[in-house]
């Protein structure tokens, strides 16, 4: 799933939802341009909101690490009960 430093995130994070539903584990992503890397940090605190939103649902496995020109975070869904 790809992120964005703007925008609405609702359906990005229903999506998200259905893959972890299913028992899949989810790469987030946020590819940055340009200016984009200047405001790295702007992108690594939207990836902790994300992670943030579906607390419930998933586990984080890799925090959101800046890599290249990529933000990269892993989840996995939560053990069943």
């Amino acid at each position: 799933i790809r992120l964005s430093l703007v925008g609405s995130e609702m359906c990005i994070r229903d999506r998200a939802k259905k893959f972890l539903a299913s028992g899949h584990k989810v790469k987030v992503s946020i590819r940055l341009k340009g200016r984009m890397m200047t405001h790295s940090d702007l992108g690594i605190e939207n990836m902790k909101r994300f992670a943030a939103s579906l607390e419930e649902e998933a586990n984080v496995d890799k925090a959101p690490k800046l890599d290249g020109r990529q933000i990269l975070m892993f989840l996995s869904p939560k053990a069943s009960k």
